[in-house]
């Protein structure tokens, strides 16, 4: 960006991703309260439309630059990483090891501190600074003539990254939720053609996801037992009560053409329908 000798359009285009990465980063902290997730501290899911780029520009540092200019600038990058985490873990706290980890949330901090089940940030830094060194120092050591063994080496990194972050995050957390996306639309028996209330209580995952199917009739949210219910809905879609009781007691004061026609208890939902 400061150095008059690339071309203007390339300190531009670095310019743009850099005042990018910094507006995207500071709105989305700025946008989103804190709510007890570890992810609030460190959080890239806002940022990561720029990782292609990134990636390029970095790809074009480590081909096209000479020995001295690529070890100062990834001094610089590493000095960088652990400027940051100490700014991190000075404002978080303790509450970077008390606060509610969600593994997708933060895949490939995990991925490399190799750690699924709660956020090692000193593991993932140091992950990141040897990667980093190891990546330059052959590159310095064998020249241009490494760069098409690099070249392989990162996508065979990529992708042992994509299949372990597939099989730990992916995977596992998409079969625990098929049951609430389209494992719910086959199981509930809800048409096209059906006016649908889904109750504020059911799962938000549940309702965002039916927000995606394909109704011809209509789709309202709202709880029964306080907002009235369209008069031209007739399915209804509410949590279950307390165990132990039958899915009716949630809606004690149910018109009588209202029944239960089925329910999950593993899912927490109940279809009502209108006689």
């Amino acid at each position: 960006m400061f150095d008059r000798r690339p071309p203007r359009a390339l300190r531009i285009t670095g310019g743009v991703l850099v005042a990018l990465l910094f507006g995207t980063a500071l709105a989305a902290s700025a946008a989103l309260p804190l709510d007890g997730r570890v992810d609030d501290w460190v959080y890239a899911r806002y940022t990561s439309y720029l990782v292609p780029a990134a990636f390029v520009a970095g790809v074009a540092v480590l081909a096209g630059y000479g020995r001295r200019a690529l070890v100062r600038t990834a001094a610089v990058a590493a000095g960088l990483v652990l400027l940051l985490a100490g700014v991190v873990a000075l404002a978080a706290g303790e509450r970077l090891h008390t606060s509610m980890f969600i593994p997708w949330t933060l895949p490939d901090v995990s991925f490399l501190a190799a750690d699924w089940g709660r956020i090692d940030l000193p593991r993932t830094c140091a992950a990141v600074v040897f990667a980093l060194g190891t990546v330059v120092l052959v590159r310095n050591s064998g020249g241009r003539r490494v760069l098409g063994a690099l070249g392989v080496s990162l996508a065979l990194f990529a992708a042992f990254a994509t299949s372990t972050i597939t099989a730990q995050v992916a995977r596992p957390h998409a079969v625990g939720r098929e049951g609430l996306a389209t494992g719910f639309t086959r199981a509930s028996g809800i048409t096209a053609d059906d006016n649908v209330v889904f109750a504020w209580d059911v799962d938000w995952s549940l309702r965002a996801t039916q927000t995606f199917e394909i109704y011809r009739g209509r789709v309202w949210f709202r709880d029964p037992r306080w907002q009235p219910v369209p008069a031209e809905a007739n399915v209804m879609v509410l949590p279950l009560p307390e165990a132990g009781r039958p899915p009716e007691a949630y809606w004690p004061g149910h018109p009588a053409d209202w029944y239960v026609e089925r329910f999950d208890a593993g899912q927490n939902w109940a279809v009502w329908h209108r006689r």
